[in-house]
């Protein structure tokens, strides 16, 4: 094998390897108290009251942080709020100073609402639907940076109305908002396992290749 292919080789792995680390998968995030990352729902919940979206929004954060990991207060089907069992440990209220606000026009895909994060990143995203006939559900998204949410266009209250299940089967309730708050409480991105499993094999690819040309140039 020549040099000049060789180097070929070595270019290829290292596009290879940019390419799958450069490529990232939206991040989805499904409603229930029980949804990746959910750090509560409201179901007729704190809809309206507070002085606008941001405050309102900042209140139904607010209203589950009050609540102990798994704990739930109110009545069904009327004013329910219930929190996660995850413990994300040490939390701090939402606050509307710097809280980026849903654009005029939401950006769907489908039956999703799209939601750009950069590598700033938020502690928390809240989202409600249809007002006082929905409720709200509020993620805890302080590890999540450098991706596109996705999550539900559609929400309703579940049979006992206790929790929030997806919508999208029959088209209701639709979203009327959502806020991020927090801007900046991010912690140190972690790289995914793809993408470490990734510079390692392109590692031990680049060491045999160095090997080759050492022992083609003894030669």
């Amino acid at each position: 094998m020549g040099k000049t292919m060789i180097t070929k080789m070595a270019a290829a792995v290292g596009i290879a390897a940019a390419m799958a680390m450069s490529a990232k998968a939206d991040t989805i995030l499904n409603v229930g108290v029980g949804a990746t990352d959910a750090l509560g729902v409201l179901v007729y919940g704190n809809i309206g009251g507070a002085g606008g979206q941001a405050a309102d929004e900042a209140a139904d954060v607010n209203d589950i942080l009050a609540l102990s990991p798994g704990g739930h207060t109110g009545t069904p089907n009327l004013n329910y709020v219930a929190r996660s069992t995850v413990n994300y440990g040490t939390l701090s209220p939402a606050v509307t100073t710097g809280a980026a606000l849903n654009p005029s026009t939401m950006t769907k895909s489908g039956t999703e609402i799209l939601i750009t994060i950069g590598n700033t990143g938020y502690g928390y995203l809240t989202a409600r639907w249809d007002g006082p006939n929905a409720g709200a559900e509020v993620w805890d998204i302080s590890g999540i940076v450098n991706t596109t949410i996705d999550i539900p266009e559609y929400a309703q209250p579940n049979a006992s109305g206790t929790d929030l299940v997806n919508g999208a089967y029959n088209g209701q309730y639709q979203i009327t908002s959502y806020t991020l708050f927090n801007p900046g409480t991010t912690p140190p991105p972690v790289l995914a396992p793809e993408v470490t499993s990734t510079i390692a094999l392109l590692g031990g690819a680049l060491a045999g290749l160095g090997l080759l040309r050492k022992k083609l140039a003894a030669k």
